[in-house]
């Protein structure tokens, strides 16, 4: 019975070491240097979450909760005032990449007076209320690839159900042996 039990506990551990398991979302940094003359200098980046596409590693799909907005290291936007690009951004297209080759990524607020895009063979835009008086802005220059970067925030690991599979499995199979080494000596 307990062969058995040790059996079905193996065959259960080697089939789903080879079972897919989706990819989880992850946190990101992105920056993008504004190179145009009347912006050079200016580094715009905000964190993302996003999911690295297992058959294109350069990929991050399902971008989603942008926050933390910085020009030049100084936080600019206020998630909670729509009216100070703010508000929470609905993300249009959500496809970014590592080397900024495949951008294809916008996002905008409810009201739209606040955009973000990077599209690699199209544009780099950053703008916020542009048209509403003094606090407004906008950046925008034909995108270049060489002024992006995404780096991975480092994230604390939890242990997966295989994990506490395995660890149970080893407790049973040492439990076990002890148990023949204590009867033996007897």
């Amino acid at each position: 019975m307990f062969q058995q039990l040790i059996r079905s506990l193996i065959l259960a551990l080697s089939a789903s070491s080879f079972a897919a398991v989706p990819a989880a979302a992850a946190p990101f940094t992105a920056f993008y240097d504004f190179g145009g003359p009347a912006t050079v200098g200016d580094i715009f980046s905000f964190d993302l979450e996003g999911t690295v596409n297992n058959d294109n590693m350069n990929l991050i799909g399902n971008v989603s909760s942008l926050s933390n907005f910085q020009l030049n290291g100084v936080p600019v936007f206020d998630p909670n005032d729509p009216g100070i690009f703010g508000g929470p951004f609905s993300v249009i297209l959500d496809v970014l990449s590592f080397d900024g080759t495949a951008n294809s990524f916008i996002a905008t607020n409810p009201i739209a007076t606040d955009v973000l895009a990077f599209q690699s063979g199209f544009g780099a835009v950053v703008q916020s209320n542009a048209v509403f008086g003094p606090s407004g802005f906008s950046v925008s220059e034909t995108f270049d690839a060489t002024r992006w970067s995404i780096t991975a925030l480092a994230t604390v690991s939890e242990p997966t159900p295989l994990t506490h599979l395995i660890v149970s499995g080893l407790v049973l199979l040492g439990g076990r042996q002890l148990r023949r080494v204590g009867s033996s000596s007897i």
